[in-house]
């Protein structure tokens, strides 16, 4: 009888999360999801309870065998259980935890199998073995300055740098940004993004491209990625932005926050407009 391996990793901390989730994708994972608590009297609006420890459940055709090593001598304060599961479809496991939920204002993010609650405008994702399903609070920081960036300037075009299922890119489209480009240095990411992108009925491009390699120049540059990156995508985010162009930057920690900050801006004329904080994650908008 055919049989898969579920990884369950608890006491995950939050600030965490995205390198575990990468280290099993890179692993193989079939999918990553996160066990959510919600505050159900808010129905039909529930809100997620934030935890400062997470648990992630990992799927596997394959016994984990590598992967465990590396968490076990990489974060020893993690608890993890590999179970082999008899005939049960891993991804229909997966998908009992994951459901339609507020990313920010009007937008939900809506798993493909579900349908959409009403007066909501829906973002649907099928993430695949792709990153990001919309639940961390880096994506949903980077969504509220989105919104308010398009809602208050001409933003004609819009560069997603590390799209990974699309969401992002998904909610700029479906505010009226006429060009919108995802970029995305996985494969996997890319295929997934646009699978999506035609789920959404977006008509927006997708690019393996290095962020470098890209000639076109933005109103908004938007890069979702972990602060250390970030530093070192520096010189190429600053270069994509228009004259008049904006930046927006998500995936910082808090405890990283004041020493990213004089980083970035140094040697530059970018000014902050907004700073948020969700968390232990902060995000900026640039001009």
């Amino acid at each position: 009888m055919k049989t898969y391996f579920q990884m369950i990793i608890q006491n995950v901390p939050k600030e965490r999360e995205d390198e575990i989730s990468a280290l099993c994708f890179r692993s193989q994972a079939l999918g990553v999801s996160e066990k959510l608590d919600f505050h159900q009297k808010n129905y039909p609006k529930p809100k997620i309870i934030e935890k400062k420890f997470k648990i992630l459940d990992a799927y596997f055709e394959k016994e984990p065998q590598e992967l465990l090593m590396v968490l076990q001598q990489n974060y020893p304060e993690l608890e993890i259980l590999v179970q082999e599961q008899e005939s049960q479809d891993w991804l229909a496991e997966w998908k009992k935890g994951f459901h339609a939920f507020s990313l920010y204002k009007e937008f939900w993010i809506v798993p493909s199998w579900e349908n959409a609650p009403q007066d909501c405008i829906p973002l649907f994702i099928d993430p695949g073995m792709a990153f990001g399903t919309g639940t961390h609070e880096t994506t949903q920081l980077c969504a509220e300055l989105i919104y308010e960036a398009i809602r208050q300037n001409q933003i004609q075009s819009m560069v997603d740098v590390g799209t990974g299922t699309g969401i992002l890119s998904f909610l700029a489209s479906k505010m009226g940004v006429p060009h919108v480009l995802g970029t995305d240095n996985d494969l996997e990411a890319i295929r997934v993004a646009r699978e999506n992108a035609i789920l959404n009925n977006v008509n927006m491009e997708f690019s393996h491209q290095d962020l470098s390699q890209i000639s076109q120049r933005f109103d908004l540059v938007v890069a979702n990625i972990i602060d250390g990156i970030l530093i070192r995508l520096k010189e190429n985010l600053i270069r994509k932005m228009n004259p008049q162009g904006k930046l927006i930057l998500s995936g910082i920690i808090l405890e990283n926050d004041q020493e990213f900050k004089e980083e970035f801006l140094k040697g530059t004329q970018l000014k902050i407009e907004k700073r948020l904080q969700k968390g232990e994650w902060v995000g900026y908008l640039l001009s």
